[in-house]
């Protein structure tokens, strides 16, 4: 399954992004949320997401920062913020 971010932007509260489902309902979330939602192009697999998110922050392989990314995918899946695709990337 690829993740795919669903809903937008909207300006920033204070220093977090603030994210619109299409319900037009608003979840202000951390940094490293928005991150890991803006990398959920429905290309990108949970490991290339992972793998970005740590390129991005500058981590170490197998450092996470005290970010679960599944985690933050479900979540965000259940305030209508990603969809999972079926597609499947080509090697």
């Amino acid at each position: 399954m690829i993740p795919k971010a669903i809903g937008s932007t909207r300006n920033l509260s204070g220093f977090k992004p603030v994210l619109l489902n299409e319900n037009q309902k608003s979840f202000i979330v951390d940094p490293k949320v928005f991150i890991v939602w803006s990398l959920c192009n429905g290309k990108n697999t949970l490991e290339d997401i992972e793998v970005k998110f740590s390129n991005k922050l500058g981590l170490e392989k197998g450092d996470d920062h005290g970010v679960d990314i599944q985690a933050v995918i479900s979540s965000l899946q259940r305030i209508g913020l990603i969809e999972r695709s079926a597609m499947m990337m080509e090697n």
